[in-house]
Parts: C-alpha cells; sequence; structure tokens
C-alpha cells in the first residue's frame, strides 16, 4: 500500500507541476518529496485500518462465542474393579 500511496502521491504532484507551467526540475523534486510523504501518510492509514478491522473482529467473535464459566467440573472417579 505504501508503494501505491507513494506512486499516486508523485503522480499527482508532478501532474499539477507541469500544468501550472514549473521547469521540470522543481516538479520532480515537489513530486519525489510529495511520493516519500504520501507514501508514509498511506503506511500509517493502512496499518491504523487493519488494526481497527482486527480489533472489531475480535469484539464480533466474542459476541457470538459467550464467555465459559470459570467454574470447572472435574468428573467424579470411574469405580474400581475389585481384584479377586
Amino acid at each position: 500500500m505504501m508503494i501505491v500511496t507513494g506512486i499516486a502521491g508523485f503522480l499527482i504532484v508532478c501532474g499539477l507541476g507541469l500544468m501550472m507551467g514549473r521547469p521540470l526540475d522543481e516538479s520532480l523534486t515537489g513530486a519525489a518529496i510529495a511520493a516519500f510523504a504520501c507514501g508514509w501518510i498511506g503506511r500509517w492509514w493502512i496499518r491504523l485500518w487493519q488494526s481497527n478491522l482486527q480489533q472489531a473482529m475480535i469484539q464480533q467473535a466474542q459476541e457470538i462465542v459467550p464467555e465459559t464459566k470459570s467454574e470447572v467440573t472435574v468428573p467424579a472417579p470411574l469405580p474400581h474393579k475389585a481384584r479377586s
């Protein structure tokens, strides 16, 4: 995801710079900085999204499967056969 957002940031800033009539070197410099910034923002966003999705899935699973009682019942021992 970091690569996709970096490429998108690069293309947007480079395209806007060239459309505004800026020289190629200034457009590419701004686009490189934008690619770095957009890549890091995309990385942060996807990690935040994945974390929230994982928390939602855990919460949903806890609602479906109710908590078991903390008391554990031990079965009674089986009777032994008398030795002859």
